[in-house]
This record gives structure tokens, sequence and C-alpha cells, in this order.
């Protein structure tokens, strides 16, 4: 499984990426993956895992792509216009422009 490690946020949503763990019919993948590892083989090990089309292993790759979406979210945010302030509680007397409200609710209400 190979990763689109570049994120298209905000112009465009990510592909969502699902992760599928081996199941029982998998025996024989896990022993061969498994044997590279144990023969210190990683590279090959890794190339194998990562060849099996059903099998959508958690590798850097894939932590690469998590990283680079969450950047592109936090340059997106950086971007966006700050709220004055927020009040929490009872609604304000007189509230000012751009004021965000949160009422606080009792599990009583």
């Amino acid at each position: 499984m190979s990763y689109v490690l570049e994120s298209s946020f905000p112009n465009e949503i990510d592909a969502r990426v699902f992760i599928s763990d081996p199941g029982i019919e998998d025996t024989e993948i896990l022993a061969k993956h498994q044997s590279y590892i144990a023969n210190g083989n990683y590279t090959e090990a890794s190339d194998y895992i990562c060849s099996q089309e059903h099998i959508t292993p958690v590798t850097a790759d894939l932590l690469n792509m998590i990283q680079n979406r969450e950047i592109a979210l936090q340059t997106y945010l950086l971007t966006c216009e700050k709220c004055s302030r927020t009040v929490y509680g009872d609604m304000p007397e007189n509230p000012e422009n751009n004021t965000i409200w949160i009422n606080e609710r009792s599990n009583d209400d």
C-alpha cells in the first residue's frame, strides 16, 4: 500500500485511509513477513507487506502522511481570524461585536 504523503487541504479534502489488519487466511503472508524480520531483512519485510493489496500496515509512510495533514491544518488555522473574546455562563447584558457566548448548562436543566 502506498500513501499520498502530501495533503491537499484546504483546497480539497484528503482521501481517507483505512487500516486493515491481516486475517486468519493471511497466515502464510505473515509467516513470510516474520521470516524477513527474523533474518534482519527489514526493507524486504516492509516491501513485502506493503505489496499486499488487502493489508494496510502501519508504516512510517502512514505516520508521515498523518503528520503532513496535521501541518496543513495548523497552517490553515493560523490564517483564520481570531475571535476577540468568549463569554461563558449567563448571556452578557451588552455583548460586544464578535463575542462568542457559550451557555453553561447544569445537568439539572
